[in-house]
């Protein structure tokens, strides 16, 4: 499976551009336009030098995987990359074996680690049965109405409920005053 955007963005923002410097061709082990096989995602795909640079002690190549979209193309390390040759082809149908009993073994189904877990304890949940009053029911459906219209009052306001009572509490607590 090709890497996804993410990945390809930071392997570009990882890598510097190539200096005038790196380009030089003297010590690597591929040549530009060479046909190759490439490793990606644990599978070896056909692909095509199109770039080459050198970073620190080591060579990186910029490839073009065959019958892919240009978007794929990446900058992979000298230790990624296979001679197209009868070894490296024994090696990539190897590879692709074991990925397609890999698939066939797990049935075609993907399932998260504990997956089986969640299930049980799922099914193991007592079930509670509760009786609403009618009153209640229509109260909760009319309460629900106004949170999915967004119709409720925002929160907090001004007063708020304890500035309400305090001010209730001042207002009671002063003697009566006497009308003559």
């Amino acid at each position: 499976m090709p890497p996804s955007k993410k990945q390809k963005r930071e392997v570009a923002a990882a890598a510097p551009p190539p200096s005038k410097d790196d380009l030089v061709v003297g010590d690597c082990k591929y040549a530009l336009n060479q046909l190759l096989l490439a490793l990606n995602r644990g599978q070896l795909y056909a692909a095509k030098i199109l770039k080459m640079r050198k970073v620190g002690l080591n060579w990186e190549y910029y490839v073009h995987y065959q019958g892919w979209k240009a978007r794929w193309d990446e900058w992979v390390k000298e230790a990624m990359l296979y001679p197209d040759n009868e070894e490296s082809r024994k090696v990539q149908n190897e590879l692709s074996a074991r990925l397609k009993e890999s698939l066939a073994s797990s049935n075609g189904k993907s399932s998260q680690p504990g997956d089986d877990f969640i299930h049980t304890v799922e099914s193991t949940k007592p079930v509670i049965t509760l009786i609403i009053p009618h009153t209640l029911q229509v109260h909760l459906m009319k309460e629900a109405e106004q949170v999915h219209s967004e119709k409720l009052v925002p929160l907090p306001r001004s007063p708020s409920v304890k500035e309400i009572l305090v001010s209730f509490v001042k207002t009671n607590n002063k003697p009566p005053t006497s009308v003559e």
